[in-house]
Formats: C-alpha cells, sequence, structure tokens
C-alpha cells in the first residue's frame, strides 16, 4: 500500500508538470470540436469530481475500479486521463480507480464498543458469557458545562452514555450515579458540592424512557468529588461471585477539585467485597488531568 500511495502521487505530479508545459495553441482541432457533455454526462462528472472530506465519507467512496487488484491493466486507465486537470480533478479520478475498499472496516467500527473492549480483548471468548453489572460514574461539575468541538460537554456525555446502555447484551445490569451536581462552583457551595453524590438509577436492566429521565435530569453545575463518588459507588454493586463481574466507568473532563484520593478510593473499590474494575473515560483534559485519571484506572485494575 504504501508503494502504491507514493506511486499514484508520482502519476499526479506529472500530470501537473505535463498541463503546466503544454502550450494551450497546441490543442488539436479535433478536442475543438467534442461534443458537449450531456447533462446525465456532467452529472457524473460533478460526482466523479467531488472527493469526501470527512473520515466517514472518505472510507465510503471505494472500492476504486482497481482497488485490491495486481493486474497491470490500469495503466491504460491512467493513459486515458485527460489533460489540464487541477489537482482536485486528478486525486477524484484516481480515486475512482485506487480508492480501497473500506466497507468491512467500517462495519466493524460501527460494531466496536469501546466500553467493553478492555473485558472482549482480554477474555474475547467467554467476556460475553459472564453477567456483567456496569455502574456508570458521571462528572456534573460546572465545567461539564463548558464546550468542545461537537457541542456543550455534558450532553455529548449524556447521549454517549445512552447510546452505550442502548448496545448492552441481556445479561448486563447497569447503574447510573452522578458527582458535584449539587450547589454550585462559588466557593460559598463548595462544602455541599464537594460531598454531592447521587444513585439515580439502581442498577437494573435497561429501560430506555427512565434511564433518559434520569439522565436529563443531571445539571453540570459544582465541583468534583471524585473520590467521594467512587468510594460510594461500593454500595450500589453487589459482592463479587463467580460468574459475575463488577465494572465502574468514570466519566470525567479533570481532576478531583475537593481535596479527595481517587487513586486510594479506587485501588479499595477494586479490592474492596466487589472486586470492580475501574476504567476511566476522560475527554477535553489537559495533560495533569490525564495522567491524573491514568493513575486512577491503573489502581483500579482497568484502562
Amino acid at each position: 500500500m504504501k508503494y502504491r500511495n507514493l506511486f499514484i502521487i508520482g502519476i499526479l505530479l506529472s500530470l501537473l508538470v505535463t498541463t503546466a508545459c503544454s502550450p494551450a495553441a497546441e490543442s488539436s482541432p479535433v478536442e475543438e470540436k467534442k461534443e458537449k457533455p450531456t447533462v446525465e454526462k456532467q452529472k457524473v462528472e460533478e460526482k466523479i469530481l467531488t472527493p469526501a472530506t470527512d473520515a466517514r465519507g472518505m472510507m465510503e467512496e471505494g472500492p476504486g475500479k482497481w482497488a485490491g487488484k495486481e493486474d497491470s491493466d490500469w495503466q491504460k486507465e491512467l493513459d486515458r486521463l485527460p489533460s489540464g486537470l487541477s489537482e482536485e480533478e486528478a486525486y477524484a479520478r484516481l480515486l475512482m480507480l485506487f480508492a480501497e475498499d473500506y466497507r468491512q472496516a467500517l462495519k466493524k467500527l460501527e460494531q466496536f464498543n469501546p466500553y467493553l473492549e478492555p473485558l472482549l480483548s482480554s477474555k474475547p471468548e467467554t467476556a460475553l458469557k459472564q453477567k456483567l453489572h456496569i455502574e456508570i460514574l458521571l462528572d456534573a461539575s460546572g465545567s461539564m458545562d463548558g464546550r468542545v468541538g461537537g457541542g456543550q460537554k455534558m450532553q455529548l456525555a449524556k447521549n454517549t452514555i445512552r447510546n452505550f446502555a442502548s448496545t448492552l447484551p441481556d445479561n448486563v445490569s447497569i447503574a447510573l450515579r452522578v458527582y458535584g451536581h449539587l450547589g454550585s462552583s462559588d466557593e460559598k457551595d463548595k462544602e455541599l458540592s464537594c460531598h454531592s453524590t447521587e444513585l439515580i438509577y439502581p442498577l437494573s436492566e435497561y429501560r430506555p424512557e427512565q434511564f433518559k429521565e434520569s439522565l436529563d435530569r443531571v445539571k453540570s453545575t459544582g465541583f468534583t468529588p471524585l473520590a467521594v463518588g467512587i468510594r460510594e459507588s461500593e454500595k450500589d454493586l453487589p459482592p463479587a461471585e463467580k460468574g459475575v463481574q463488577n465494572i465502574v466507568y468514570v466519566v470525567s473532563d479533570g481532576e478531583e477539585t475537593c481535596g479527595g484520593d481517587p487513586v486510594a478510593e479506587a485501588g479499595k473499590l477494586h479490592l474492596g467485597k466487589s472486586k470492580a474494575l475501574v476504567h476511566v473515560i476522560g475527554f477535553d483534559i489537559d495533560d495533569q488531568g490525564q495522567e491524573s485519571l491514568k493513575r486512577i484506572a491503573k489502581a483500579g485494575g482497568g484502562t
């Protein structure tokens, strides 16, 4: 693939050089007498000359005519490419010939579940056969009211959590706990906020309407009592037993801001009666915040 890409780039450059060096006066009379393209042909040309600009579109625009083939006849296709093409036009036409077939890869990507992947990758033959109890621990601190490229962080987190819950197999129970959801991020409310955590969806099967109602209640408002949330989640999960796995997913955009020790609490949770794995999903965090969340996951036996 590496050499094919280099070859295509070379062809593209040669086309541009040929175009730049060909005097306009040398156009043949035959070329001037070519019929104007029909409306249908123009539509085809427009489609060909509009390459995708987003990742999903790029995966869907193949396969090209010669994708995955070793036949040498593709050289004739290159010889038939018209002169005078712009870089974008040449690229689009090369895509029609050589774009790879990513349909199967796209299908696998759509089915990929990043939340269950740590468990699946460690025990692919047995992971979904055991009973799973999953608790989502959602950061409701004021910083979650901020925005990233795709929108408000809290709303993005809610959408992702709901989508995840809807994909769970029948042998999975789910719980939802929030922390930092009371008071405000003002210093006068710190005491209240730093002790706030609540189980808003008790461990049970996924019920779409009830789960959505629980999530909709959450507002991003206070400080980040991450340690308190992790410690209290121990109460929500059953004791460890053979054939059952407890998992806690911490969803957060930052570090502890209430003076607690979330690393120690994650370790206690993992080694305690529930033997829960603590995985951390962090987003829009700086380098220091990333290192802090990684330490929590490591102490909790997770990723």
